[in-house]
């Protein structure tokens, strides 16, 4: 599994971090969940405006959403786990 800038693991412990660095890494996540999001988005309207089959469109769009939970899901689980961090240092 890849890790990420960030990631921790139960075999290395998170080092102490303060609050408002773990804003910051909230914010850039959210930033980069924001482009993820936005480039799917992207990529749903070029399927939708292709002049291909439904069939086709379906099978693409489809696939696609594979991609876009593959990618979305290390942002997410991360996000996840700065909040756990941040309601823990208050």
């Amino acid at each position: 599994m890849p890790t990420f800038a960030g990631a921790t693991s139960s075999a290395h412990p998170a080092p102490t971090v303060h609050a408002d660095e773990l804003e910051v890494r909230i914010e850039e996540t959210l930033a980069m969940l924001s482009h993820v999001e936005h480039a799917y988005a992207q990529r749903r309207m070029t399927i939708d405006k292709w002049t291909g089959s439904e069939r086709q469109k379906e099978r693409l769009h489809a696939e696609l959403e594979k991609l876009h939970q593959r990618d979305r899901q290390p942002l997410i689980l991360r996000l996840a786990d700065l909040h756990y961090r941040l309601r823990t240092v208050h």
